[in-house]
């Protein structure tokens, strides 16, 4: 994995749910800036990981704003045209996913489209600065540079 934000992030937030405690590993390699992964082997966290799927619904509404984060952050992009129109969206394969997500940002005060289908993915999305920026300051999304693309400090 080639962006940390995003992996202390997943770290941050299996160690939340289950309560596990888990190491990034680097290895160099030809990438610029190496590659890396969390170690997560003895077997007492598989049973933790387990456990959490089982629990998974439950997992989620205890830690919406996180689950949001960690969504966006691996399925969720941002589009501006002409420094006038953002868009935040999200696309998975999963149509009851995206529909989740929807709920639990509804629940958080957002404006979103409805569910719809875009080529082989479904997507959802939000329009417009004002809730761009609620959603930066209020989700607090790990890759910085998505934080930036908001805030103008691209």
């Amino acid at each position: 994995m080639k962006d940390m934000d995003f992996l202390k992030a997943v770290q941050r937030s299996i160690q939340a749910i289950s309560g596990s405690k888990l190491k990034i590993q680097s290895r160099p390699s030809s990438l610029v800036h190496g590659v890396h992964r969390i170690r997560w082997v003895k077997k007492e966290y598989v049973e933790n990981l387990e456990r959490m799927a089982n629990d998974f619904p439950t997992s989620v509404k205890e830690y919406e704003i996180d689950f949001i984060r960690g969504f966006f952050d691996s399925e969720g992009s941002i589009d501006i045209t002409h420094k006038k129109y953002i868009r935040i969206r999200v696309s998975n394969k999963n149509k009851e996913l995206l529909g989740e997500v929807q709920k639990m940002l509804w629940k958080l005060g957002f404006h979103t489209s409805n569910v719809h289908r875009c080529g082989r993915v479904y997507e959802l999305s939000l329009h417009g600065w004002e809730q761009a920026k609620k959603f930066i300051t209020l989700i607090r999304p790990s890759i910085k540079r998505k934080v930036r693309i908001v805030l103008g400090e691209a």
